[in-house]
């Protein structure tokens, strides 16, 4: 993994890794991330802020994805690239394809070009 932090990079009250600032590089990866991610791939179990490369997914989100392929499970914010992919949370997205999880129909949570879902 080839990644330069700018910013710091230290261990929460549990333990966990948590990142203040950013990431460029070719790979990035963090647990906590509180800041921007700017590479190839970019990964992130916490992300505020956002992400800008060619592949990025985060497990929880309060962001901007911005590349080829975004996918994040719980994301609160705005995905834009090729291929966008979220579950949970309030979120609007601008693709070539957009999918979005759900109990409706297939046919209506993969939309091409704009998809948006809002939490009950």
């Amino acid at each position: 993994m080839i990644e330069l932090s700018i910013g710091s990079k230290k261990r929460d009250d549990l333990g966990l890794e948590r990142l203040c600032g950013g990431q460029v590089g070719i790979c990035n990866n963090a647990v906590l991330t509180d800041g921007i991610q700017v590479g190839v791939i970019n990964r992130s179990e916490e992300l505020n802020y956002g992400q800008l490369g060619v592949i990025n997914t985060a497990c929880f989100a309060e962001a901007c994805q911005i590349g080829l392929v975004n996918s994040c499970d719980d994301i609160n914010g705005v995905q834009v690239g090729l291929l966008c992919r979220a579950e949970n949370g309030k979120y609007v997205q601008l693709g070539l394809l957009t999918i979005r999880s759900g109990e409706k129909p297939w046919y209506k949570r993969v939309t091409p070009i704009f998809g948006y879902h809002k939490d009950d």
